[in-house]
């Protein structure tokens, strides 16, 4: 059985990640609703575009999101 501390530790550090994911699909929706991705997906050229390039940006997003949360 698992100290009750490691437990707590896991519970924290869970907590702590799906704060993070939350943000993170929260901008995936709403960038999606900007782009017309809701209504587009991959059915037609311009959407394949769409999906394409929020797909390239969202390396960075989520790489200067974690920066900046690691300043915190």
């Amino acid at each position: 059985m698992l100290p009750l501390i490691s437990v707590l530790t896991y519970m924290r550090n869970a907590i702590q990640l799906g704060r993070k994911r939350w943000a993170i699909e929260s901008f995936f929706k709403t960038i999606k609703h900007r782009f017309g991705l809701h209504r587009f997906g991959q059915s037609t050229k311009l959407g394949v575009y769409r999906w394409l390039i929020l797909s390239l940006l969202a390396q960075p997003a989520v790489g200067v999101c974690l920066s900046l949360s690691s300043l915190d």
